[in-house]
């Protein structure tokens, strides 16, 4: 009955369910982001910060069209590292169909398997805000400036990238040849006037110490200008029933 199917848990209700492709198509994707264990009826406050972020991305992916972008904040935490590698997958799928995906991560994996990393620092706070080096990961590794490049060289050298089709020469170029989102001048907290050129349609890994603007770049100003254009959109009659959102402390951002 009703109660005894809530009890069972994705990966459970996945053989339960076999040959039922509607119901399997998404409990596929639970099973993909690591929350196979989570049972069906499990009431959502009492997710952990990490689960409720893959439950929210679980859902996205089954209503993703090509062209979207997608912006997640360290996917990867309350994750054991055997549950990384199917998260990984799921990205690099996402690509291939057609979606940006931005990611800030400390992960040494995930910013190995990236197409494009672009790391901040130098420090945290005041001391940070700037963009220290930026490009595939074995180039990023290889830079004397950043802080990120000795661990990141470390997990390539263990782990040689096998995830996704990467065109290393392509992105190793000036990014201005590559169809991508443009930056310009943004200054949200500590960020200093930073400029940065994106690539579109790849898996790009925003990494850097805790602190060094991050997530201000990828939620305060690029997440944030979105959701304030999305909005622009919307008929007069519906705006009035909304929050107008102030524009991110930023001169442009583009693509």
């Amino acid at each position: 009955d009703v109660s005894q199917t809530l009890e069972l848990s994705a990966d459970a209700a996945l053989t339960h369910f076999d040959g039922d492709l509607a119901i399997t198509e998404r409990l596929s994707v639970l099973k993909q982001v690591g929350l196979g264990y989570l049972k069906l009826g499990q009431s959502l406050n009492t997710l952990s910060g990490g689960e409720a972020q893959r439950l929210k991305l679980a859902s996205a992916v089954t209503e993703l069209k090509p062209s979207s972008l997608v912006v997640l904040d360290e996917p990867t935490t309350g994750l054991h590292a055997q549950d990384i590698e199917p998260l990984i997958a799921l990205f690099h799928q996402l690509v291939q169909y057609g979606a940006t995906v931005i990611v800030v991560e400390h992960d040494m994996r995930l910013a190995a398997s990236a197409d494009y990393v672009i790391d901040m620092g130098p420090d945290a706070g005041a001391l940070g805000g700037q963009i220290v080096a930026e490009g595939t990961p074995e180039s990023v590794a290889l830079s004397r400036a950043s802080r990120t490049a000795p661990f990141l060289a470390a997990e390539l050298a263990e782990q040689p990238k096998e995830h996704g089709v990467k065109d290393s020469h392509a992105l190793t170029q000036d990014v201005a040849d590559v169809d991508a989102i443009q930056i310009t001048g943004a200054a949200e907290h500590n960020l200093r006037r930073l400029s940065v050129r994106i690539p579109r349609e790849k898996l790009v890994t925003l990494t850097g110490p805790s602190g060094s603007g991050k997530s201000s770049l990828a939620f305060d100003v690029l997440f944030a200008e979105g959701q304030r254009r999305f909005l622009e959109t919307l008929s007069p009659y519906a705006r009035q029933f909304l929050p107008q959102l102030p524009r991110p402390d930023v001169e442009k951002v583009t693509g």
